[in-house]
């Protein structure tokens, strides 16, 4: 009896989405042969024409943050509108496109999923790391979208400096 009971809450515990790996169920969002110049080549190109900016999903299909977060991107109407009005979205295998991650200067090469956005020519604006968007379960939809909304074609960010700007934290000392 005990057993059934350990062998039942292991089972909750892996369905509830705390453990790190995508479940089997998954349909696979990175492809893992895929050339990630060519994607983003043809991502930019394509934003160009509509006047949007690129995301860039870094990420790999055995990611459960990975999938929780493209689910989020479908499943919520305000989240996938304004990214079909204002961003040409991909999504890039990370494991197998180290090497352009590095070329691209990616700060964060090992934590999926990473978020990168381009402006209409190529020129990266912003990397994030949506782990400041998790909300314990998943991805807090109004943190999202608020990055979303931040860094997008109408926002103009990134349009006229090829440096990434930062904004100072409050309270941290200044030499």
């Amino acid at each position: 009896m005990k057993v059934k009971i350990l062998l039942a809450l292991i089972g909750l515990f892996l369905n509830s989405g705390v453990g790190t790996q995508a479940s089997a169920a998954d349909k696979p969002l990175y492809d893992e042969s895929g050339n990630g110049q060519a994607i983003i080549a043809a991502a930019v190109k394509q934003a160009a024409d509509e006047e949007k900016k690129v995301l860039i999903m870094w990420g790999g299909n055995t990611c459960r943050w990975c999938h929780l977060l493209h689910r989020l991107f479908e499943s919520e109407e305000d989240i996938n509108a304004y990214l079909e009005s204002n961003y040409v979205s991909i999504t890039i295998d990370a494991q197998s496109n180290m090497d352009l991650m590095k070329e691209m200067k990616i700060k964060n090469r090992r934590t999926t999923p990473f978020l990168t956005v381009l402006d209409k020519t190529g020129l990266k604006i912003r990397d994030e790391n949506p782990e400041s968007m998790e909300n314990g379960t998943g991805h807090d939809p109004k943190l999202v979208l608020a990055f979303l909304k931040k860094y997008s074609a109408k926002s103009g960010q990134g349009e006229s400096s090829k440096k990434e700007k930062r904004p100072r934290r409050s309270g941290r000392k200044t030499r």
